[in-house]
């Protein structure tokens, strides 16, 4: 079943898929982007595989996002 609700989730229970749709240059411009979001917030979620409730959740698209929460 498809769910496309929007969950908060602990970083720490997210890890990026070997589904994931970004191959290379995942870390290029991370710092500017850190900086976006923290100014304007997250405008656009990541996308996780997994079920909301049970983790560790799968990252497969927003990588870049996900490791600019990082920092």
């Amino acid at each position: 079943m498809l769910n496309n609700m929007i969950h908060d989730v602990k970083i720490a229970q997210i890890s990026v898929s070997k589904l994931n749709v970004r191959v290379e240059n995942a870390t290029t411009g991370i710092d500017e982007l850190a900086a976006s979001i923290k100014k304007h917030g997250l405008l656009q979620p990541v996308v996780l595989l997994g079920s909301y409730g049970t983790p560790p959740y799968e990252l497969i698209a927003g990588q870049r996002r996900f490791l600019a929460h990082q920092l």
